[in-house]
């Protein structure tokens, strides 16, 4: 495919709007930047370059524009020749200079699930491509400004943890997936939650041109998955966690809820097994919890290395409290509340400021009609007075929430839906990172064996008694 070669594709296998393009090369030019994907003698251009017809005061809009024949639609500045291969377009940002294209350079398969065993990514490596400007009147090359602020852009791709797949939705758990009420046949942009779409923003010049086909939305958060053999059962350890994109922000810099409900470091935390049976069909079962910052309004931004916790008096902590309960409550149902900040110290006014709200504000709002009350429980633990010396005392937290927990129960899919999960414990410390960790992890092994047992994976034995998947687990949740 030499420059001034002539291509003729057949559109047809490149119009499925539920298809995300995998295999792209991408080629630049003075005039701008194409993207190509498909094979033989099918193929489908995408082509970003500066606005032709501009507006006054528009000289920072850009064409975007597909064909199935580049050089014949006057693009032959492209040399078809000398391409570089990416996986995916992230978005497009607008910068001082230009546009910039980012893109993943590359990907590392994590593994596949689901019951059609469809593959899921990590990005490894993203980067930024300029699309050239002709109008010289603006600058053609990044000033200094516009370098921090690309290197700052190359700094936060290279420290998320970017994770795609171009078939199946990740970004919701398998509860929502597996719903008679869930489209697949829609674009996959459509289908993914806005939560944990972490690209929609920089997404907008080709949802706009309905571009469905190139719009790969990718989530921030962590997957693994492992192979597991205990006797004569082999299945598939699957944790996913999804981390909202509502309320970010640097530690420190983010805490607490903002006015519309968001609160900071919020990660929705899914444990799967999957286990194959006959004729290819797979057992699926699946256990949810959430983290989140203290749902009310504080800060911790003075100077030293941990500075203490502030809480303001806001007009805004009712309402904002009671509009992120109300939508964990409609997404998960019945909510388990579990707080591990100390009693004692700086932690102590950030800890009463969420007991008060849980007491005062969730529990008066449904105080005439208790049945229409999404909390099951509250609990104040605090985490470092009990476990100072071991974990032992954890087993009194998981006692404490043992009935409400139980009730959630776990999904379970076997051919059909056997099971929902009614609840859901939302858990929390200062930074929802050590503490928490340990604690959802607690909460999952209790749920795993409960998953495990009831699929006849586990039926006389602990998980404990299994000495490399316990060991697994607790390298997985560390």
């Amino acid at each position: 495919r030499g420059k001034g070669s002539t291509m003729r594709a057949s559109m047809s296998n490149v119009k499925n709007p539920t298809v995300v393009f995998e295999d792209i090369l991408l080629h630049q030019a003075e005039g701008g930047v194409l993207l190509e994907h498909g094979q033989k003698s099918n193929y489908v251009y995408l082509v970003f370059q500066e606005a032709k017809n501009k507006n006054d005061g528009e000289e920072d809009l850009i064409d975007i524009e597909t064909t199935s024949d580049p050089i014949t639609r006057g693009f032959n500045s492209f040399d078809l020749s000398r391409p570089r291969r990416i996986y995916g377009c992230i978005g497009v940002m607008q910068l001082f200079s230009a546009y910039y294209l980012v893109v993943i350079d590359e990907r590392r398969e994590v593994g596949s699930y689901g019951p059609n065993e469809e593959i899921l990514y990590k990005a490894i490596k993203s980067s930024l491509v300029p699309i050239p400007r002709s109008n010289r009147n603006f600058p053609i090359l990044p000033n200094e400004d516009e370098k921090k602020v690309i290197n700052s852009m190359n700094d936060f791709l290279s420290d998320s943890q970017f994770y795609f797949s171009y078939t199946v939705d990740i970004t919701r758990n398998f509860q929502t997936l597996l719903s008679p009420h869930y489209s697949s046949s829609d674009p996959l942009w459509q289908r993914v939650e806005e939560e944990f779409f972490w690209n929609r923003h920089i997404s907008q010049e080709l949802i706009k041109r309905n571009l469905h086909s190139w719009i790969l939305p990718v989530m921030d958060g962590f997957i693994h998955i492992s192979p597991v053999q205990i006797r004569e059962h082999s299945f598939r350890y699957i944790l996913v966690s999804r981390r909202s994109c509502f309320r970010t922000g640097a530690r420190y810099e983010t805490r607490g809820v903002d006015p519309q409900g968001n609160v900071a470091n919020f990660v929705e935390t899914e444990q799967i097994v999957q286990l194959p049976i006959e004729n290819g069909r797979i057992v699926i079962s699946s256990y949810v919890q959430t983290r989140g910052s203290i749902p009310v309004v504080w800060h911790q931004k003075s100077k030293g290395l941990k500075p203490p916790p502030v809480v303001k008096n806001s007009i805004f902590t009712k309402s904002a409290f009671n509009q992120h309960m109300q939508r964990l409550a409609n997404k998960y149902g019945n909510l388990t509340l579990v707080n591990l900040v100390n009693k004692h110290g700086s932690e102590q006014i950030v800890g009463e400021a969420y007991s008060a709200q849980v007491l005062l504000q969730l529990v008066s709002l449904y105080a005439t009609e208790p049945s229409k009350s999404p909390l099951s429980q509250y609990v104040a633990f605090d985490f470092h007075s009990h476990c100072k010396k071991d974990y032992s005392a954890m087993a009194v937290l998981l006692d404490d929430c043992k009935v409400s927990t139980d009730k959630f129960g776990y999904f379970l899919f076997h051919k059909t839906i056997v099971s929902m999960q009614t609840g859901v414990v939302r858990t929390n410390c200062i930074d929802c990172l050590d503490r928490t960790n340990v604690v959802q992890s607690a909460f999952a092994r209790r749920a795993l064996k409960k998953q495990l047992g009831d699929i006849g994976v586990l039926s006389f034995s602990n998980i404990e008694d299994h000495v490399e998947f316990d060991s697994m687990l607790k390298n997985v949740w560390a």
